[in-house]
C-alpha cells in the first residue's frame, strides 16, 4: 500500500478538547475525600434504583403466585368435586332414593374449601386484601361469588334434597313396622321436620330444630362418625344461612306417605302424642331424678331392703316426675307444647284456627295432665312399695336396725318426708321461695332436729293444699290428685315448724316406742321379762292400730312387732324352760343309756341265738345236704337218690322243712318270700334256697310225704323207614303206639327202670334204655328235653313225638331238665 503523503487534519480531536474536556474540565476536582464521597453516594443511588427494581418484581411476582396458588386451589377443589359429584357437574339429574351422606360429603368438603379460599368482600373494601395479593392480580372478586353460588347451590340441590329422602325414608320405614303409642311423638315430629322442607310449608322452617333434628339422627348412625358429623352439621349450618331452595312435592311424591301418616296420627290420642313430646324434651333438659342414695343416704340400707332385690340405694325415679320436675319443667313445658301443637295444626293437615280456643286449649292440657298424673301416682307407688324391713334374723340384727329406725332422722320419717315434697305439687312463688328460705334460717339457728329445713316450705305447700281443696270444683287443681293419693303417708311427718317441734307429727309416738322397743332388745338377756315385753311392744302395737297406719307404713311397724315378739319370746322361753329343758335332757340320757343297754343286750341275745341256729342249721341240715350232694338229681353223674332219703330231706315235715318252721318261720313270709323282719340279718341267699326248695316239694310231693308224680302221654306222630309201633316201659308200666287212634295213657312215677323201643318189621330197635328208680328222668334229661308238654324221642331215622301232661301244680321233669335240682344249693351260714 503506498504511503499517505497529504496534509493530516486534526479535526476529531480538536472538537474532543474544545467541545467536551475544556467545558467540563471545572466538574474536576482535587478533594480525594470529595471524590470518594461523591463516587459512594453514586454507588448508593445505583444500588437504591437496583433494590426498587428488585423489590417491585418480587413484589410483582408474589401477588401472582398467591393469586395463582388461589386459583390452582379452587381449580383443584372444583376438579375433585367434579370427580366426586360428575353427575351434577354435567347438568344429568335422576330421581333419588335413599339419602347417602357419607358419600356426599367429600363433594361438598371440596366445593366449602372452594368457596373459602376467597373471602367475600366488597369490592368498596378493597384494604381487607392481603396486600400480597393486589397490583392488580386479585381474582376475588371474580371467583368468590361464583364459588359461593355454586356451594349454595349444591347445598340446596343436593344436600337438601338427601335431608328430605333420608327424612321421607325413616317415615316410610316407621309406617311400615307400625306406629306404637311410644313411637307416635317420633312419627310426628319427623313428619314435622319432612314438610318444613317443603315449598308449602318452607315458612315454618325452624332452623334450629332441623338442626337438633339431623344432629340426632347423624349421631345414632354407626356408618358415620364425629369428624363426618361435624363436618355435615357444618354444611347445614351453611345451609340454614342461606336461601333455602323448599323441595317441591313432585320431586318426591310423598302426597300418599303424608297422607297415610296424617290420618295415622289423627287416629290416635292427641294427648297421648303431646305427652310422649313432654317425655322426650324432658330426657334431654336431663332434670336430676330422685335418687335413694343421694336423697336418703347410706343409713337407709340400715333398715330397708328393696323387695326386688338388689341395690337399694340404685333405686330411682326420673326427674320429670319430682316436685323440680313438675314445677320447674312439666307444668309450663305443657302449656308451651299445647300452644305449639294448637299453632301447628298444618303438621296434621288441619286448619290453624281449627283448635285455637280456650275450652279446646284447657281441655287438652287437662288431658295430658291426668296422663302425667297418673304416671306420676305409678312411679311413687312402686317406689315406696319396694322399701321393706331388713331381714330380722337375730335380736343383734334387730337392735342395729332399730338404732337408726328409732332416732329423729330415721330413714323411715326421712322417706315419708320426701314423698311428701314430691306429691304435694303446688308450686311456689319466688316470695314464698324467699320467706320459705327465712324461715330455714330462723329454724336451723334454733338446733332443731335434721329433717325440718324443708318444712316451712312443705307447711306452705300444706296450707295451701287445704286452700286449693275449699275452691270449687271447677277450680280444682289436677296436681291435688298426686297429693290426695300420699296423704295418708306425708300426713305422719308434717308439723309447724314457728309453733311445734318434731315430736308433735304422728309419726313420733312410732319413733318414740320403736325406742323402748330397742332397749328393751338391748338389755342382758336375764333382764328381760314378760312385762316389759307387754309394755314396749305392745304399746307399739297399740299405737299402730290406733293410727290405722296405711300400707307400706303398715307393714313396715307389723313386721317389726312380729319379729321382735317372736324373738323375745324365744329369748324368755329359753330362760323360762331352762330347767325343764335340762331335767329332759337328763332323762333323755337315762333313757338313751338305758337304750343303749337295751340295744346292747339285745346285740347280745340275737348273736346267741343267731350263733345256735347257725350251728343247728350244720349240725342238722347241711350234714344231711352234703351227703344228698353226690346223688342224682342234685348231681348229674351221681348215683340214684334213695327215695326216703329224698322224701326225708324234701318232703313235707321234712329236714329242711322242720328247721323252717322252728327257726325261720317268725322271720319270712312265705306269701312272697321276703323277710318280714329280719333282726338277725339272715342271708337273702337263704330266700332263694328255701324258694327253690318249695318248688321241689310241689313238684314230687303233690300228695303225701312220699315222692311221686302222675302223668300223661298221648302219640302225636310216629314217623320212620319200616317203624310200625312205638313202646315205651316204665317199669311194669307200658305205653304203646302203632299208628292208630290216639289215646292218652295215665303213667306214674316212681318206677324202676324205663326202656323206650320202636317195633319194625325186622324186630324190635331199643332206642333209649335206663335202670333204677331216677331212670326216667335221666332219659328226659338226657335226650327227650320236654318243650312245653311235648317229648320227642328218636333213633336212626324213627321219630316219635308225644304230648306229656302233669297232675302238679309244678313240673317235676321240667325241675330236672332246667337244673334246679342240680345247681339246687344251700348257705354255709344263715347271715
Amino acid at each position: 500500500m503506498a504511503e499517505h503523503r497529504g496534509k493530516v487534519r486534526s479535526y476529531f480531536v480538536n472538537r474532543l478538547f474544545k467541545k467536551v474536556i475544556f467545558p467540563e474540565s471545572d466538574i474536576v476536582g482535587l478533594d480525594l475525600r470529595f471524590e470518594k464521597q461523591r463516587l459512594w453516594l453514586q454507588r448508593a443511588a445505583i444500588a437504591g434504583a437496583v433494590g426498587i427494581i428488585l423489590f417491585s418484581t418480587y413484589a410483582w411476582w408474589n401477588s401472582y403466585d398467591n393469586n395463582k396458588t388461589h386459583v390452582d386451589k379452587m381449580d383443584n377443589y372444583v376438579e375433585t368435586y367434579c370427580i366426586e359429584r360428575n353427575e351434577s357437574c354435567i347438568g344429568k339429574t335422576r330421581k333419588l332414593e335413599k339419602a347417602d351422606f357419607k358419600g356426599i360429603l367429600p363433594a361438598l368438603d371440596n366445593l366449602q374449601k372452594a368457596a373459602q379460599i376467597y373471602p367475600t368482600l366488597l369490592r368498596e373494601n378493597e384494604d381487607s386484601v392481603p396486600v400480597s395479593m393486589r397490583l392488580g392480580l386479585y381474582q376475588g372478586y371474580q371467583l368468590s361469588p361464583s364459588a359461593h353460588e355454586a356451594y349454595y347451590r349444591v347445598l340446596n340441590k343436593v344436600f337438601l334434597r338427601h335431608i328430605a329422602v333420608y327424612l321421607y325414608n325413616q317415615i316410610a320405614e316407621q309406617l311400615k313396622a307400625g306406629v306404637t303409642d311410644d313411637s307416635e311423638g317420633f312419627l310426628y315430629q319427623n313428619l314435622k321436620v319432612y314438610l318444613m322442607l317443603r315449598e308449602e310449608y318452607v315458612k315454618k322452617l325452624d332452623p334450629e330444630l332441623l338442626q337438633v333434628w339431623m344432629s340426632d339422627e347423624w349421631e345414632k348412625d354407626f356408618d358415620i362418625h364425629s369428624n363426618d358429623q361435624e363436618r355435615l352439621q357444618a354444611h347445614l349450618k351453611a345451609l340454614l344461612q342461606s336461601d333455602i331452595i323448599p323441595v317441591k312435592q313432585t320431586e318426591l311424591e310423598d302426597r300418599a306417605l303424608v297422607d297415610n301418616s296424617r290420618k295415622i296420627l289423627l287416629s290416635k290420642e292427641r294427648s297421648l302424642q303431646l305427652y310422649w313430646q313432654v317425655k322426650e324434651e324432658a330426657e334431654g333438659v336431663k332434670l336430676s331424678p330422685f335418687s335413694v342414695s343421694s336423697e336418703l343416704g347410706e343409713p337407709v340400707t340400715r333398715v330397708f331392703a328393696s323387695q326386688r332385690g338388689g341395690d337399694i340405694l340404685a333405686l330411682e325415679i326420673p326427674g320429670l316426675f319430682t316436685y323440680e320436675g313438675y314445677c320447674g319443667f312439666f307444668k309450663n313445658e305443657v302449656k308451651r307444647v299445647v300452644k305449639d301443637s294448637l299453632e301447628e295444626n298444618w303438621v296434621l293437615g288441619l286448619k290453624e284456627q281449627g283448635l285455637m280456643n280456650k275450652t279446646q286449649s284447657k281441655k287438652l292440657t287437662r288431658d295430658i295432665q291426668e296422663l302425667y298424673f297418673d304416671e306420676y301416682i305409678k312411679r311413687w307407688k312402686e317406689l315406696v312399695y319396694l322399701f321393706e324391713i331388713i331381714r330380722l334374723s337375730d335380736i343383734d340384727t334387730t337392735v342395729r336396725m332399730l338404732d337408726t329406725a328409732s332416732i329423729p332422722n330415721s330413714p323411715m320419717r326421712r322417706l315419708l318426708q320426701k314423698v311428701g315434697q314430691n306429691t304435694m305439687l303446688l308450686c311456689e312463688s319466688e316470695a314464698e321461695k324467699i320467706a320459705n328460705a327465712s324461715a330455714l334460717d330462723s329454724t336451723l339457728k334454733m338446733g332443731q332436729a335434721v329433717g325440718i329445713a324443708t318444712a316451712g316450705s312443705i307447711l306452705n305447700r300444706k296450707r295451701r293444699l287445704e286452700a286449693a281443696r275449699n275452691k270449687g270444683k271447677k277450680e280444682k287443681d289436677p296436681a291435688l290428685m298426686v297429693a290426695e293419693v300420699f296423704e295418708p303417708l306425708f300426713k305422719l311427718v308434717h308439723h309447724d315448724p314457728e309453733n311445734e317441734t318434731y315430736r308433735k307429727e304422728e309419726f313420733y309416738p312410732i319413733l318414740e316406742k320403736l325406742g323402748e322397743v330397742r332397749e328393751l332388745l338391748n338389755k342382758p338377756q336375764a333382764e328381760m321379762s314378760w312385762t316389759k315385753r307387754n309394755d314396749a311392744i305392745g304399746d307399739l302395737e297399740g299405737i299402730a292400730d290406733q293410727m290405722a297406719l296405711h300400707q307400706p307404713v303398715k307393714d313396715w311397724i307389723d313386721y317389726i312387732i312380729d319379729r321382735s315378739k317372736s324373738l323375745i319370746n324365744h329369748v324368755v322361753d329359753d330362760r323360762e324352760t331352762a330347767a325343764a329343758r335340762e331335767k329332759e335332757r337328763e332323762e333323755a340320757e337315762a333313757a338313751a343309756k338305758a337304750a343303749i343297754k337295751k340295744a346292747e343286750d339285745e346285740e347280745k341275745d340275737r348273736q346267741k341265738k343267731i350263733a345256735d341256729m347257725n350251728k343247728q342249721w350244720q349240725d342238722k341240715v347241711l350234714a344231711e345236704y352234703n351227703k344228698l350232694q353226690e346223688f342224682y338229681p342234685l348231681s348229674e353223674d351221681g348215683k340214684d337218690m334213695p327215695l326216703p332219703s329224698f322224701a326225708k330231706f324234701f318232703g313235707p315235715g321234712g329236714t329242711l322243712d322242720q328247721f323252717f318252721d322252728e327257726h325261720l318261720a317268725t322271720y319270712i313270709n312265705k306269701a312272697i318270700w321276703r323277710f318280714s323282719d329280719n333282726p338277725l340279718g339272715l342271708s337273702r341267699n337263704l330266700l332263694k334256697s328255701f324258694r327253690e326248695a318249695e318248688a321241689i316239694q310241689d313238684g314230687f310231693f303233690p300228695s303225701g310225704s312220699q315222692a311221686s308224680v302222675s302223668f300223661y302221654l298221648s302219640a302225636e306222630d310216629l314217623v320212620g323207614t319200616e317203624v310200625e309201633q312205638f313202646s315205651l316201659l316204665l317199669g311194669e308200666q307200658k305205653f304203646e303206639y302203632a299208628f292208630g287212634p290216639t289215646r292218652e295213657s295215665k303213667l306214674e312215677w316212681p318206677a324202676n327202670g324205663t326202656k323206650i323201643q320202636f317195633m319194625t318189621s325186622s324186630g324190635a330197635r331199643v332206642a333209649l334204655q335206663q335202670y333204677g328208680e331216677w331212670a326216667w328222668f335221666r332219659i328226659l334229661d338226657d335226650e327227650v328235653m320236654p318243650t312245653g308238654n311235648k317229648l320227642v324221642f328218636t333213633t336212626g331215622d324213627a321219630i316219635m313225638e308225644c304230648k306229656m301232661r302233669v297232675d302238679s301244680i309244678v313240673n317235676p321233669f321240667y325241675l330236672v331238665h332246667s337244673k334246679v335240682l342240680s345247681s339246687f344249693d344251700l348257705p354255709q351260714r344263715l347271715n
